[in-house]
């Protein structure tokens, strides 16, 4: 029945791209290109945009100069295929289960879709292995490549970005989307040259996803010596994918397809180094692990746009955004909050919980675990979350703790788990999980 519905929509959709193209043809002011880039594992805090060392992540900064910079931008997990899963149906994912298994991409009708039945050329290029055909999100793209090698014989030939700036130069004759989905900053924290050693990393702690697991299970403590390594080696891995970042802009502009394009640029979730016990990700709602950067240059032709956002946003409302800019040609709305809340949400496998938080406009955000606990920050006052204030502000904590949980409309559809191949276990072991277990901890 609902495969049936979807058709229906579909057939609609592709009836209405007709009346749209015949009414905008020749404009790309409502027809612009789209290009969604995704840093993985890429924290807000990490940028010279955010405040961070403006050497780590320059191409990124001269991008967000640019464009909008969203100065509060939240995940709606720490997790890929929940992430993503949010972003590209612009719904919250339904993922957690007793067991926290998040088994595929939401079964709903992402952007992708939304476009290729608008006309649109669609294509995305992934560097991750949860981001990929056995996951359910393939949906909607004319081409989909994954490719996890992060890099060839120098950072400027990155296969998946080789891959994407091939796609890019045959012209596909009308308006498209392209998703880039890089794995770096992402474990292993291991840049080729250049990047290798930028920072003062000296080698001598392991940074595969293996070893990330080990700490993050508590087998293998580490110490404080330890952590500052592991944080230069992200560092240095960060700006290895800041610079294919930048190979692609170029290649933007070489093509002049920039100016009027709308370039989107964001991660999927953050990554912690003990600030709160943790490390990597998929385990807390911290800021370390939901605040991602998010900038967004919009076609010059729409018109100013401001150049930076203030309230909380979040990233799910990019699947609106971009629906906004493709089919009524208006940069209308950046996508900013209604109601002014974020919500996000994990599965910790370690303790056995399921947390769920929600941040306020005002700076106010609350976590409240299955177990019963319940934290409350004033982020304005403490944006590192030191001091729990529930107690003080148990009125905030009965008013946020009423809007953790959205209606039952706001929730993606739940697609059927996959059984997982050879090649995908193989690659997702490379990355430290444990692919022989259930399937999407990631």
């Amino acid at each position: 029945m609902w495969r049936a519905r979807i058709a229906a929509l579909l057939a609609i959709g592709i009836g209405l791209a007709g009346v749209l193209w015949t009414r905008f043809a020749g404009d790309p002011c409502a027809r612009p290109n789209v290009v969604l880039i995704v840093l993985d594992a890429a924290g807000a805090r990490h940028f010279g945009a955010y405040g961070g060392d403006p050497a780590t992540t320059p191409e990124f900064d001269a991008f967000a100069k640019e464009a909008t910079l969203f100065l509060r931008a939240y995940a709606q997990a720490p997790t890929t295929i929940v992430s993503m899963s949010s972003l590209l149906t612009g719904k919250y994912a339904p993922f957690v289960p007793a067991d926290g298994v998040a088994y595929r991409a939401a079964d709903e009708m992402s952007i992708a879709e939304v476009l290729a039945g608008d006309g649109y050329a669609t294509a995305a290029f992934s560097q991750n292995p949860w981001v990929s055909e056995t996951f359910g999100f393939d949906r909607g793209f004319d081409t989909f490549e994954v490719e996890t090698s992060k890099w060839a014989e120098s950072p400027e030939t990155a296969p998946i970005v080789a891959a994407a700036t091939r796609w890019l130069s045959d012209d596909p004759g009308r308006p498209f989307f392209l998703y880039l989905h890089l794995l770096a900053p992402h474990a292993p924290y291991a840049p080729p040259a250049p990047f290798a050693g930028r920072f003062g990393f000296d080698g001598s702690v392991r940074t595969d996803g293996g070893r990330l697991l080990e700490h993050q299970q508590g087998s293998r403590p580490l110490t404080a010596e330890d952590v500052g390594r592991l944080a230069r080696a992200y560092r240095e891995n960060l700006a290895f994918a800041d610079a294919q970042l930048g190979s692609i802009l170029d290649r933007l502009r070489e093509q002049d397809l920039f100016g009027d394009t709308l370039v989107i640029v964001t991660a999927d979730h953050g990554e912690a180094f003990l600030e709160h016990g943790r490390i990597a990700h998929a385990t807390t709602l911290y800021e370390e692990m939901v605040r991602v950067p998010l900038a967004v240059h919009w076609p010059a032709c729409q018109g100013a746009a401001p150049a930076q956002w203030a309230p909380v946003t979040e990233v799910r409302t990019l699947h609106r955004m971009i629906a906004d800019a493709t089919t009524r040609g208006v940069v209308g709305r950046a996508p900013g909050p209604r109601g002014g809340l974020a919500r996000a949400m994990v599965y910790d496998p370690f303790r056995k919980k399921v947390l769920r938080s929600v941040t306020r406009d005002d700076g106010y955000k609350l976590i409240a675990a299955t177990d019963g606990t319940i934290e409350l920050y004033a982020l304005k006052d403490d944006p590192e979350e030191r001091h729990d204030v529930s107690g003080e502000r148990p009125e905030i904590v009965v008013e946020l703790a009423g809007r953790l949980v959205p209606d039952d409309a706001a929730f993606a559809a739940t697609a059927p788990p996959k059984a997982l191949d050879t090649t995908t276990k193989a690659r997702l072991r490379a990355l430290g999980y444990a692919a022989d277990g259930p399937p999407g901890r990631d």
